[in-house]
């Protein structure tokens, strides 16, 4: 397997099957076995997602609590300049 890092976008993009959304913008690299779980960045762990099916995933794995509390967490970072 490839590391996600050396590849192009349309490289990822061909090697992960394509899109699994509809969707042709705003689509974002998503882990089937989230990182945080121990997945992978190997391409074979990568899929496309539209950011609203990211998101329904997301709260699907960790909860909508966690995942609401993380946004927040974000949001206050950036109105203080932080990079997260």
């Amino acid at each position: 397997m490839n590391d996600l890092s050396s590849l192009s976008n349309e490289e990822l993009i061909q090697s992960s099957g394509g899109r699994v959304c509809g969707a042709r913008a705003g689509l974002e690299f998503d882990h089937v076995r989230p990182w945080a779980l121990g997945g992978s960045g190997e391409t074979g762990n990568i899929r496309l997602l539209c950011r609203t099916r990211n998101n329904l995933e997301a709260r699907r794995v960790f909860g909508g609590a966690a995942i609401d509390a993380a946004a927040a967490r974000r949001r206050l970072a950036l109105r203080r300049g932080v990079e997260i």
